[in-house]
């Protein structure tokens, strides 16, 4: 199925969970927020919200600097 990640089309195994999909993209669950179809979404739900086809991801990666 596809859905949108950052507004670009990517394909995902269906029945995939947010965090399933956090991992088959390699974000680093420890400094990326998500928004699912424009709703923040906790970390303690990311193994159960399970990805349809033509949902929205945004994901904020935070980096250190100085």
């Amino acid at each position: 199925m596809k859905i949108k990640l950052n507004g670009e089309t990517v394909e995902v195994l269906n029945d995939s969970t947010v965090s399933a999909f956090a991992e088959q993209v390699k974000l680093d669950k420890n400094k990326v927020v998500i928004e699912l179809n424009g709703q923040l979404l906790r970390k303690t739900l990311w193994d159960s919200s399970v990805l349809k086809d033509g949902d929205s991801i945004v994901a904020v990666v935070f980096v250190g600097g100085g």
